[in-house]
């Protein structure tokens, strides 16, 4: 308790700081806001029920950013070891849909779209790997974040005689050309980009398969949007998982991530962000969307 204490503290003295040096524009400042709110409630067990139950509701979701989205490398860091910590465990198997889903497909090169810790394409590795399936294949892993490749390095750790990490900082259509092209080993390929400037060194349906893991609710509507359109400019197919939300789904975000203060606050900022099930059911008559519960989430064909 003591640690989740201390973390706290040190999370809420960042955010004064940031609130205080950071963008005076007024949604950046909202979004500051709550989160020192979220934190403040988040110190005790009844102080947070009482967050949940009355001021999320009325949270502008719209105007919302978590933790990790507010250029604090420290945390951002602590959160992507954080959740892959909760991705490798079997259940609820939080990324077991889309793992299989991309295993299942003949892609030879795949591309994430905020990549993260890259721990979607480790246990794609490990299932093909399960499969005896040992051709090799490239996954090109796109962020913005800085703290994504340190973090890239520690996930395939025990997969080093099974892969081969290439990081490039400013993508070129020559650098990724390279890349592109299987070896001997699964390529790792970490590009750290914007995904809106694919298709500036991707030519159009040059990636067999594009996808995003709980990524996109972090994008405002115009700019996901956008994305879209990028991603299916340069995929042959393109996939969007993400969680989608229910009345109750809080309670074992809360759980599981109580002794995570970081992590805690990207699963319930991320849920009030999520689409209920309800608004995707209505887009069935546009895309073909799977739902999966456990673990509650969803595969969108776009």
């Amino acid at each position: 308790m003591m640690r989740r204490t201390s973390v706290i503290k040190e999370i809420l003295t960042d955010l004064e700081r940031v609130k205080k040096e950071g963008s005076q524009e007024s949604d950046f400042q909202y979004a500051v806001r709550e989160n020192i709110r979220f934190f403040q409630a988040a110190k005790q067990p009844l102080s947070f029920l009482r967050w949940q139950l009355f001021v999320a509701p009325h949270v502008d979701a719209s105007r919302l950013l978590e933790l990790a989205d507010l250029s604090l490398p420290k945390w951002e860091t602590e959160l992507y070891k954080g959740l892959r910590l909760m991705e490798r465990k079997k259940f609820p198997g939080l990324l077991s849909p889309l793992c299989r889903t991309l295993a299942d497909t003949s892609a030879k090169v795949y591309l994430d779209a905020g990549c993260g810790a890259m721990e979607v394409e480790r246990q794609v590795i490990e299932l093909l790997t399960q499969r005896n399936d040992h051709s090799s294949r490239v996954f090109v892993g796109l962020d913005q974040s800085p703290s994504s490749y340190d973090v890239i390095q520690e996930t395939f750790r025990d997969l080093v005689g099974q892969v081969e990490i290439i990081k490039l900082k400013t993508p070129s259509r020559k650098a990724l050309l390279l890349a592109l092209k299987p070896g001997k080993k699964h390529r790792i390929v970490f590009v750290k980009a914007d995904a809106l400037t694919l298709e500036e060194w991707l030519l159009p349906q040059e990636i067999d398969v594009v996808y995003s893991s709980r990524f996109k609710h972090h994008l405002p509507v115009l700019k996901k949007k956008q994305m879209d359109e990028s991603l299916k400019a340069i995929g042959k197919v393109v996939l969007e998982y993400d969680d989608y939300r229910t009345a109750f789904s809080w309670i074992p975000q809360a759980l599981a991530a109580w002794s995570r203060p970081v992590l805690l606050n990207g699963a319930l900022l991320s849920r009030l962000r999520q689409p209920s099930k309800q608004i995707l059911k209505k887009e069935r008559r546009i895309y073909a969307i799977r739902f999966f519960n456990p673990p509650g989430s969803y595969i969108k064909t776009l």
